[in-house]
């Protein structure tokens, strides 16, 4: 994005010298080719930019907080839950069907499985990080680990693959990075 949007027409310019206007003018123009949220997002970056520059003396201030509002707001579309057995059958043959990479395949047969866990888990949803720096000599770091799978064990547990015959071990070859 900053190559393709924003260094072209704000990229030799004083960063100081950079103003409100100028920076709309770039928004507008990747919300004239409607992406909207890449035109939110450019001028996101264009904020921490500025930001860097204001902390290490190259800037005085951000113009970027000065455009709230100037730009088209990003239209969400809410898409209802699948509730009728006909419409999970479908999908799940969608997703059985599918031909792609072995990762996006993995990856969706293992989503409903990952998705009736949740039901289960009801409000006690825990974010997982599952690629991670690992510090071993930092304490605080190992405290905070809940559980630790990196060298033992299996995030996702093998029965939960194991008694819906997804056969993740016999494709582990074409992962990389996948971790026993």
């Amino acid at each position: 994005m900053l190559e393709r949007d924003i260094f072209p027409y704000l990229g030799c310019r004083p960063i100081a010298e950079i103003s409100a206007p100028e920076v709309l003018a770039v928004c507008r123009r990747i919300e004239n080719r409607n992406a909207i949220e890449t035109a939110r997002r450019a001028k996101e970056n264009i904020s921490q930019i500025m930001r860097y520059a204001i902390a290490t003396g190259r800037a005085d201030r951000d113009p970027c907080p000065d455009l709230r509002g100037a730009l088209k707001p990003v239209q969400t579309k809410n898409m209802p839950a699948l509730t009728e057995p006909e419409d999970v059958a479908e999908l799940m043959q969608a997703i059985d069907a599918y031909e792609g990479t072995p990762v996006v395949c993995a990856a969706l047969r293992l989503a409903p499985l990952v998705f009736d866990r949740i039901e289960e888990m009801n409000s006690d949803l825990q974010l997982i990080v599952v690629d991670h720096a690992y510090f071993e000599e930092e304490q605080d770091f190992l405290d905070s680990i809940v559980e630790d799978w990196h060298k033992e064990g299996n995030l996702i547990p093998r029965e939960w693959y194991e008694t819906n015959s997804i056969t993740i071990e016999e494709e582990k070859g074409n992962f990389n990075g996948l971790r026993d």
